[in-house]
């Protein structure tokens, strides 16, 4: 049986606990985190080239998936893109926000609630609720 996505994106973190202090840490080495290079009055926000492939392929994966099958990552996915976002950052940046839910059930042991984490999400972001399907 094939592993799903989110399964192969908890792997990535590997057993030991203490590994990774934050989330943003496993964003940055996968690769998903964008670098920022700063020089005087200029500033330039670019994809992350060294990083390990695979890694970010998986949880450019994971984002992908879930953007077909749940139905906030896919409202956000569509939010992202109508506030003219290109289709592969927008999914980096879905990437990003799954790897923080999967590093806190990692490390918490706890499954994901989906309808806890869209109440909060709608909290910070209530623009989210015109791109969410009507229940």
């Amino acid at each position: 049986m094939r592993a799903r996505p989110w399964q192969q994106g908890l792997a990535a973190f590997g057993s030991q606990k203490d590994r990774w202090n934050n989330a943003d840490e496993i964003a940055c080495l996968s690769g998903i985190a964008p670098v920022t290079v700063q020089s005087g009055k200029s500033r330039v926000v670019h994809q992350r080239w060294a990083c390990p492939k695979y890694l970010k392929q998986t949880f450019h994966e994971v984002a992908d998936s879930a953007r077909k099958y749940c139905p906030w990552t896919k409202a956000r996915y569509n939010q992202l893109k109508d506030g003219g976002m290109k289709q592969n950052a927008a999914i980096r940046k879905l990437a990003r926000s799954w790897i923080r839910i999967l590093f806190r059930d990692w490390q918490t042991g706890q499954p994901f609630d989906c309808d806890r984490y869209v109440t909060g999400l709608l909290r910070r972001n209530p623009e989210l609720a015109n791109y969410l399907p009507k229940s």
